[in-house]
């Protein structure tokens, strides 16, 4: 499965969980405590080791992406340089400006600052931006960042790999954001659509690191190490 065709699926997961009543207050409920402590399993495992760990191998993984990318160019291999630069550019996308930098322009109060949970601020759904207010519960750039772990899954070789990597990354990013939503800091509403997000940074860093790759615009998984000195000879004019 592609990664915009992924992408497309979240975003109508998001979308219906999105118009449901109450979705968010529901489930923050759910996940709350009563009394004083509203949100007293947020230190609880593994949920304080995501929190703190849990962004490192997603990060990992387009620094590594930096490294391919330096190496294919001074050793003119380009199947490396262009899974390097495509690393890298999901790193940049995914957790660097959809996750954390369009936070606070959307300005939406974390689940731990409303009123319904000893907070002060209103609640306000995801579809209600507000540039400048306090907040900055959407996106969520943990989930974002663990869920571009699927990145990986397009330099895999075979579809049963592709497969198995899209899976992993799923259920890690949905690890994640049970995680955020346990610690009051997200609402189910910011886990789907950072979700979206992270594929959406995917398959925009796949399309443009891969598009020269092959006509078809599909990645060259592996390569044969063929450098950019060695091309094919054009064939011989008509006489």
């Amino acid at each position: 499965m592609r990664p915009a065709t992924i992408a497309c699926v979240l975003a109508v997961v998001s979308i219906v969980v999105s118009v449901i009543p109450r979705i968010d207050i529901t489930v923050a409920a759910y996940l709350a405590c009563p009394g004083d402590t509203v949100w007293c399993h947020k230190a609880d495992q593994p949920w304080e080791w995501l929190y703190r760990f849990g962004p490192l191998p997603p990060v990992a993984c387009g620094v590594v992406g930096i490294g391919l990318a330096l190496a294919g160019g001074v050793r003119r291999n380009r199947p490396v340089r262009t899974a390097g630069i495509f690393l890298a550019a999901n790193l940049l996308l995914g957790p660097g400006i959809l996750g954390n930098s369009t936070k606070f322009l959307w300005g939406r109060p974390r689940p731990r600052h409303i009123e319904q949970f000893g907070g002060t601020q209103q609640y306000r759904p995801v579809w209600a931006p507000r540039p400048g207010a306090r907040g900055t519960s959407f996106p969520s750039g943990h989930v974002v960042t663990a869920f571009s772990l699927g990145g990986i899954s397009v330099l895999a070789a075979s579809p049963v790999a592709r497969g198995a990597l899209v899976l992993a990354s799923l259920v890690y990013g949905t690890l994640m954001g049970i995680a955020r939503m346990t610690q009051g800091a997200h609402f189910a509403t910011d886990v789907t659509w950072s979700a979206t997000l992270a594929w959406v940074a995917i398959a925009m860093a796949a399309r443009a690191a891969f598009a020269r790759e092959r006509p078809s615009g599909r990645p060259s998984h592996g390569g044969d190490g063929q450098s950019e000195g060695r091309r094919s000879s054009p064939a011989p004019p008509v006489r």
